[in-house]
């Protein structure tokens, strides 16, 4: 089984989606999910999978690997499919090797990362924190306390319908 991070961007509440939606819209986090993952492995369950706008499907220059119990679901030729969030590290071990992609990211939704915080195999967490309560009804998991802030970024705001919507970036390391 190989190392893994998780990404993610959450509200004041650990908030991570509403009704299978992100409820907000910040450019710069999406500008650094891209940045982070591309030319690299994503691991998502099938309703983050559902949730990505069909034009984004797959999402380009990653492999994609879904996670569904549904052995029949239907997916593009070139997505990868597994049963269990472990099946698809041990799926994404192998594509390692053979395509020399050098990381995983496990991008999704709240259940394939209370999985994930879990495993000894999860290493690093890119966070955002987008400051407000937004209703939501998935949710990123506690951070374990053996998890450390290695870095903390300045702190942004982006205009939303709403008003102005505040947020910084931070990344956690587990201590080894």
């Amino acid at each position: 089984m190989t190392h893994f991070s998780m990404i993610a961007a959450m509200d004041d509440k650990n908030g991570i989606g509403k009704e299978g939606e992100i409820p907000w819209h910040l450019k710069q986090d999406l500008h650094r999910f891209s940045l982070v993952t591309k030319g690299n492995i994503v691991i998502m369950g099938r309703k983050t999978w559902e949730s990505l706008p069909e034009n984004r499907r797959p999402l380009p220059e990653r492999v994609n690997i879904v996670v569904t119990h549904d052995a029949a679901y239907s997916l593009p030729t070139g997505v990868e499919k597994s049963k269990s969030l472990e099946e698809a590290l041990e799926r994404a071990a192998e594509i390692m090797k053979e395509k020399e992609i050098p990381k995983v990211f496990v991008i999704g939704g709240g259940q394939i990362y209370e999985e994930g915080i879990k495993s000894e195999h999860c290493k690093d967490l890119w966070i955002t924190r987008v400051k407000g309560n937004f209703g939501c009804d998935a949710f990123f998991p506690e951070i374990p306390t053996e998890f450390q802030k290695i870095a903390d970024s300045d702190h942004f705001k982006e205009p939303s319908p709403n008003g102005e919507i505040p947020f910084h970036f931070e990344i956690w390391r587990k201590e080894r």
